[in-house]
This record gives C-alpha cells, sequence and structure tokens, in this order.
C-alpha cells in the first residue's frame, strides 16, 4: 500500500509516536536555551565594552549569567572573548621609549638618589 500525497505532492510519513515528539521537543527546548544563553554573552561582551570594563571569560560570564564552560565550549564566542582580550591588552601596553623614569621625587635635582644599587642595604645608625 502506498502512502498518500499531501497537498504539496509529498508523500506523507506515518504520524510521529509520542516518543519522538518528545525528544523532538527536548531537542529544540536544548536549541533555543543555547541560542539564549548565546544572545546573553553578546549583550554582556556589548554592555562591557560600552562601560569600558576589562573583557575577560570570568567577566564576561558575569555580565551575561552564563557558565565559564559555556564560553569556552562556544568556538565562536571563545574566539571573540580572546580576540577583545588580546585587543584590550595591546592597547594598554605603553611603549618602553614613550616611559618615564621619574621615580616620583618633586625636585629634578634629587633624581635617582632615592634608588639603591643592587648589593645595597639600608641600615640605620643608633
Amino acid at each position: 500500500m502506498q502512502t498518500p500525497l499531501n497537498a504539496r505532492g509529498v508523500q506523507e510519513h506515518e504520524p510521529r509516536r509520542a516518543g519522538d515528539r518528545r525528544v523532538e521537543a527536548l531537542r529544540k527546548a536544548a536549541r533555543d536555551k543555547r541560542e539564549q544563553a548565546v544572545q546573553h554573552a553578546e549583550n554582556g561582551i556589548r554592555r562591557l565594552i560600552k562601560e569600558n570594563e576589562e573583557i575577560t571569560f570570568r567577566s564576561v560570564a558575569r555580565a551575561a549569567g552564563v557558565s565559564l564552560d559555556f564560553l569556552y565550549a562556544h568556538a565562536d564566542l571563545r574566539r571573540r572573548i580572546e580576540t577583545l582580550r588580546s585587543q584590550e591588552q595591546s592597547a594598554t601596553r605603553i611603549p618602553a621609549e614613550t616611559t618615564s623614569i621619574d621615580d616620583g621625587t618633586a625636585d629634578p635635582s634629587l633624581k635617582g638618589q632615592g634608588q639603591r644599587s643592587a648589593g645595597s642595604t639600608l641600615c640605620r645608625e643608633m
């Protein structure tokens, strides 16, 4: 016996069993939950950027309300967080040639006098 064709001319299959419907419903619920978690993570990243906060896996997890495991397991989110983190770190590095040798003394003529050589020790005379 042939199965009947539906209105679009496609063969209809037997109605699904209840167990199959439950499995499909569970898969859909898991997929929806995962998509929602991704959206929360994206929103958390945007919020951290907007508030000029440090981007780390832990800060994103806290801001988004998702687990660290989820962020590490999701390849796209992981790549994005790693990229943002490295951009942030390279932007905060100060090149050596622009660093100051100021040791905090107010009088420029005293510069270097507050520094000790590697072998020197401080001792007080009593």
